[in-house]
């Protein structure tokens, strides 16, 4: 929930940074980094009360530098990384 609140305020800084200029594609925030950030301090955002808003501040910062790019109209489909769970009902679930 605090990566996805992070993550929105970030996009939107980011498009309006990018607005005016003329890219080639789009950006967006990248949620792995925010997950990471989150997990590296999330002991620090539960107990310090009074350091939890300079702490998030610090993450969105960060996160509106790191990147990703968006990739519209991708030539080629993506692979299927887990065959496995196709058939995920075949074994028992008792067992």
């Amino acid at each position: 929930m605090v990566v996805a609140l992070i993550k929105d305020e970030a996009d939107a800084a980011i498009a309006d940074e990018i607005k005016d200029k003329n890219l080639k594609s789009m950006y967006q925030a990248n949620r792995n980094f925010i997950l990471g950030q989150v997990f590296n301090r999330i002991i620090n955002l539960l107990v310090n009360a009074k350091l939890t808003r300079k702490i998030l501040e610090i993450i969105l910062e960060k996160s509106k530098k790191i990147r990703s790019q968006i990739r519209p109209n991708r030539s080629r489909e993506r692979k299927n990384k887990h065959p496995r769970k196709k058939h995920h009902h075949n074994k028992k679930s008792c067992i």
